[in-house]
């Protein structure tokens, strides 16, 4: 009866964890429309626009190469335009309802990143799943993304599918966990590239698994089935992988640059440091603390290779880190890994904390500020991305403005992310000529001049 009560606690709490997640996810989702101020959406939204209307189901981008959003993206307008009673030219003419319907897909699939984070957390206890259910939903960085029409949430999604399903093959090492384990690679692969490293941590469990139970016959079963099934669902998914391999790899030299605006000038090691102080900065200290001792548990409950995958997360940390280039969105799916282990983490310390209650309660006390103190950073993170989008952005309201006041692009030096360039990076250095110790503009139809601050970050960045 006591099971029964606390299972309807646990689904009680989640499901008010999920309308919580709705409610994040789906506000201020249609920020800044109709201008487009995310500089990538136009990869996914264009491509999925094109496919929709000429019925075709193969994407031209291939250096994203964003085939599985773009993909569903295609899908979502054509319903869209079907409910509406238009052609699906005209339902995309009409506004820009495609760019809200990718980004709701990204909000959607943030939405399912909180189940698989509460199943993943309850395969440790109810309390995990809850906190891991938390964390996902209000993790600032994540809810920032849910509101692109952008890669991070997928590949997020993808991430946690695999770790899921590899939890199940750690116990039971069945030909059904190891394909959907295939399948979420591929997933992810059809995202972004770099989900491939995933192989390699498909590689150590099946090794691992096969090692511990001395079944060396069902290593090379497994891994040639993996092999095989990476291959066949790849085909089936996207052919364009295996048919256009050459262009694939054309596209994968080409992205390979030593160079892009504030995104480069680090070496390996720092990069690593990069991704830890990212992490370290958008969930706290403390949850950190929680992330050690999470590990900790691992190794004294000798549990380490039962958790394996939760570390998976690790592998595309060095991996991307080998990149010449480092972005805050490329740690995204990494950082599953360390907030599903902080989640049991904060759970062994209460189980700790629980055991010396009775001798003093300055411990629990201590605990319960502990846990209070991460909510909060939580929940104003994500309040405050959430008003980061309520608030109108200056390269919508200065477009009237430049209207009204006839700044156009003929008469004005302008750089990147500003009304007359609201999606891309420029800078304006061209616009003007060196004489000695001064600066001269070199059209003289020029009378007005729009810097952007964060045009002028990257700008500083370059030139100093």
């Amino acid at each position: 009866m006591f099971r029964n009560f606390k299972t309807r606690i646990d689904l009680f709490a989640l499901f008010a964890i999920l309308v919580l997640a709705a409610v994040v996810y789906s506000l201020n989702v249609a920020w800044g429309l109709p201008v487009r101020l995310h500089p990538d959406e136009w990869v996914i939204v264009n491509d999925a626009a094109r496919m929709a209307e000429n019925n075709s189901f193969e994407p031209n981008a291939l250096n994203r190469p964003n085939h599985l959003t773009i993909k569903l993206s295609s899908i979502a307008y054509k319903l869209n335009a079907l409910f509406h009673g238009k052609t699906v030219k005209e339902w995309i003419g009409d506004s820009q309802n495609h760019v809200l319907a990718s980004r709701v897909l990204s909000g959607l699939f943030a939405f399912g990143s909180v189940i698989l984070a509460w199943y993943i957390g309850r395969r440790h206890s109810q309390e995990t799943g809850i906190i891991a259910a938390v964390f996902f939903t209000l993790y600032p960085l994540y809810v920032e993304a849910a509101h692109y029409a952008a890669p991070e949430m997928p590949n997020v999604f993808c991430m946690l599918l695999f770790i899921y399903f590899a939890l199940l093959y750690q116990e039971r090492q069945e030909i059904r966990n190891l394909f959907f384990m295939t399948v979420a690679i591929v997933l992810y692969v059809m995202e972004k590239y770099p989900g491939i490293v995933l192989c390699a941590a498909l590689a150590v469990f099946i090794i691992s698994c096969g090692v511990r139970e001395k079944a060396y016959k069902r290593i090379i079963k497994h891994g040639l089935f993996s092999v095989f099934s990476i291959g066949g669902v790849l085909f089936l998914l996207d052919p364009v992988f295996i048919i256009n391999i050459g262009g694939i790899i054309e596209a994968l030299k080409a992205e390979n640059r030593a160079y892009h605006l504030d995104a480069d000038k680090l070496s390996p090691i720092g990069n690593l440091f990069f991704y830890v102080t990212t992490y370290i900065n958008t969930s706290g200290l403390l949850l950190f603390l929680a992330f050690i001792f999470g590990c900790c548990f691992f190794v004294r409950r000798k549990q380490l290779l039962k958790w394996l995958p939760l570390f998976s997360g690790i592998i595309l940390w060095i991996a991307l880190s080998m990149l010449t280039m480092h972005w805050v969105r490329w740690g995204l799916p990494m950082f599953v890994s360390p907030l599903l282990i902080s989640s049991i983490g904060l759970t062994e310390i209460y189980r700790q904390v629980s055991s010396v209650y009775m001798k003093t309660k300055l411990i629990y006390a201590a605990y319960i500020i502990f846990c209070a103190l991460v909510l909060l950073n939580f929940l104003f993170g994500a309040a405050a991305m959430s008003t980061r989008f309520e608030v109108e952005d200056s390269r919508v309201s200065g477009v009237e403005y430049c209207n009204e006041n006839g700044i156009t692009t003929y008469n004005t030096a302008y750089e990147g992310y500003t009304p007359l360039n609201p999606t891309s990076p420029a800078v304006i250095f061209s616009a003007f000529q060196n004489y000695g110790d001064s600066f001269c503009l070199r059209m003289s139809r020029i009378e007005y001049i729009i810097l952007s601050s964060n045009a002028k970050r990257v700008a500083i960045n370059i030139y100093t």
